[in-house]
């Protein structure tokens, strides 16, 4: 009987330490920010857009985080670049950006793959 009773208990510890441990990995990044640029894309006139889009990326947070950047970033290709191109970025990331892609231009790259999305400020998961 006392047998039994370690083996649950065991298993309550281990599982709150694995909930811990995986609860403060996501209050920060783990790799340090570098910015490729724009990844595939050529590095122009619009690189500052590329820049502020890739530390977006890198720290991560909700799905309407992501929107949002995104959203940010078609506006900044517009002014810097044209309507066009702007809308192709803008469609490249919101495919190539997505979180289940192993690329080292998804979102919340600055963590190790696969984390999904925060569905709150408090660190709570979403796996895509």
């Amino acid at each position: 009987m006392k047998k039994k009773y370690f083996i649950i208990f065991s298993i309550c510890v281990l599982s709150f330490l694995t909930m811990h441990i995986f609860l403060i990995s996501r209050d920060a990044p783990q790799k340090s920010f570098v910015s490729d640029g724009c990844s595939v894309w050529p590095d122009r006139n619009y690189y500052d857009c590329c820049y502020k889009h890739d530390k977006a990326y890198w720290d991560a947070g909700t799905q309407d985080d992501r929107q949002n950047a995104d959203l940010t970033f078609r506006q900044c290709m517009t002014k810097s670049t044209n309507e066009f191109y702007s809308h192709m970025m803008y469609l490249g990331v919101r495919i190539g950006g997505h979180p289940i892609w192993p690329t080292p231009w998804r979102w919340d790259f600055g963590r190790p793959y696969s984390w999904g999305y925060k569905t709150s400020p408090d660190n709570q998961i979403e796996k895509p």
